[in-house]
């Protein structure tokens, strides 16, 4: 990870830097920079162990791109309720295990 992202220590920097880094055209420092975004906002929210912030972030991830799409903020409500009642591993189990998906766009 690039020093300058690394010492970053919240998602709103982090994804202050994201922007910056794309405007410049540095779209791999973007990249990193909104993953480092991800991992600091799943820590924020009590996720601790690396497969419970990789959900997280997959959630994270999901909903800014639901929003670019939709023009509007987008919140995955149901997931999130999952993740709560579940516990992040739990959720996940969940959806993968399923049969017919549930899927909310």
């Amino acid at each position: 990870m690039d020093e300058r992202i690394a010492r970053l220590t919240n998602p709103k920097d982090a994804r202050t830097f994201a922007k910056n880094a794309r405007e410049r055209g540095f779209l791999d420092l973007e990249t990193e920079a909104l993953e480092h975004a991800r991992t600091l906002q799943g820590r924020d929210a009590g996720y601790t162990t690396p497969a419970e912030l990789a959900i997280a972030s997959a959630l994270y991830a999901y909903e800014e791109e639901q929003t670019r799409l939709k023009g509007r903020t987008f919140r995955a409500n149901r997931t999130r309720q999952m993740l709560t009642n579940r516990g992040a591993l739990g959720a996940a189990e969940r959806m993968v295990l399923t049969r017919q998906p549930n899927w909310h766009t």
